[in-house]
């Protein structure tokens, strides 16, 4: 079946686009949250968010397992409804205990690692490997429509308080577990004698390296940026609404022309333009001073995601064999998560750093960028050319 007519991609796709809506509508805000309404110190922030991260860590190997072992839908679903019971807690305890706050919040981190390895198992389960990189541009436009709808939303949800946000994000989880029951066809479940946790694959490993420095940039995006933002350029808070609804507007825009023209083009030409982009984008930060001039920066920030984001995935299923297809997703989502793990605490420790010198963060952060774009050459130099040239074709 063509991927456009599959009734699970599209089912996947829309309930990531509901849930997207929600938490496009949270995460603008919640560093400012934190930060300006809960009176935490911006070493705080950054040392929450860490933990948040830190949570996906620990889930994200055992969440691919449990794609494979015990069906992706059952975990998409699993994963929906807790942020559903999480978010419901965090909008009834918004205005309460700090500590308690915290703790739900860094908790929140449970939900999205049980839903990327699943989702993402799914899209490769169904589409072809000429397809894949077609599915899951499909997969992120719709999960990114939510991105520029949600920040929209909250700029009127905001005025009546963080409970409500939260609230409204919890409904979103909600909807999105429903439209997975509903729609989503597909539960395959993988359980072999040489099944395991770990994946042990040093293809995978070398891959993981660029992946953590890119998503390391990348990850500025929601911490770093809307507090320099806010705090250096004084932009009101809720512009940040605005400017972030960029991001998915560019996504929803943007994303399919630019999967259509690099599918003549190996997965890794994709990656090395994207962190190009991302790495342009984050330095004319340093040099902007308006809101005009930041939405400019956010397009082509968000041109980098768009050439990057659906060929991590789609690199990683293309390494994995078909029943660790779950757990090769677990494991780049660690990878991930490690980046955004480390991303607040040294994007924050940067922006403390160099108050002084406010030009130089980001010239500072693209370091990382400038890395990955060296490995990935590296990667495709010493993996991809090397196989093709022995015979054996990679398709990558």
């Amino acid at each position: 079946m063509p991927y456009y007519r599959n009734r699970s991609l599209w089912g996947v796709s829309i309930a990531a686009s509901v849930r997207s809506i929600g938490y496009g509508a949270t995460w603008p805000f919640l560093a400012v949250y934190f930060n300006t309404y809960l009176h935490m110190s911006l070493i705080f922030v950054g040392f929450i968010f860490t933990l948040n991260s830190g949570i996906s860590i620990l889930f994200s190997l055992f969440a691919g397992y449990m794609a494979d072992a015990f069906g992706r839908k059952t975990t998409l679903v699993v994963g929906n409804a807790s942020g559903f019971v999480l978010y419901l807690l965090l909008s009834i305890f918004a205005h309460g205990n700090v500590a308690l706050i915290s703790i739900l919040f860094i908790f929140t981190a449970f939900s999205g690692s049980l839903v990327f390895p699943s989702a993402n198992s799914i899209v490769s389960d169904i589409t072809s490997s000429t397809d894949r990189e077609m599915g899951y541009a499909i997969y992120r436009i719709m999960a990114n429509l939510g991105w520029a709808i949600g920040p929209l939303i909250s700029a009127i949800i905001f005025s009546y308080g963080f409970s409500f946000i939260f609230l409204f994000v919890a409904i979103a989880n909600a909807t999105a577990t429903i439209i997975s029951i509903m729609f989503v066809n597909t539960n395959a479940r993988f359980r072999t004698q040489r099944s395991g946790f770990l994946v042990r694959d040093y293809t995978l490993f070398f891959f993981s390296i660029p992946v953590f420095l890119l998503i390391m940039v990348s990850s500025q995006f929601s911490v770093t940026l809307p507090i320099y933002i806010v705090d250096d350029l004084h932009i009101i808070i809720r512009n940040l609404a605005y400017f972030y609804a960029v991001n998915g507007i560019v996504v929803v825009l943007g994303q399919y022309p630019i999967s259509r023209m690099m599918r003549r083009y190996s997965d890794l030409y994709g990656l090395i333009l994207g962190s190009v982009f991302y790495t342009i984008g984050y330095l004319m930060v340093s040099f902007s001073h308006t809101l005009f001039y930041l939405i400019i920066d956010m397009i082509v920030i968000t041109i980098g995601e768009n050439f990057t984001s659906p060929n991590i995935s789609t690199v990683t299923s293309k390494i994995a064999p078909r029943d660790k297809v779950g757990r090769y997703m677990g494991f780049i989502g660690m990878i991930n998560q490690l980046a955004r793990t480390a991303s607040p605490s040294v994007g924050t420790f940067i922006l403390y750093s160099l108050s002084s010198s406010p030009v130089l963060v980001w010239p500072a952060i693209d370091g990382f960028g400038i890395s990955a774009i060296i490995l990935f050459l590296m990667f495709k130099i010493f993996f991809v050319d090397r196989h093709k040239i022995a015979g054996r074709p990679v398709n990558i």
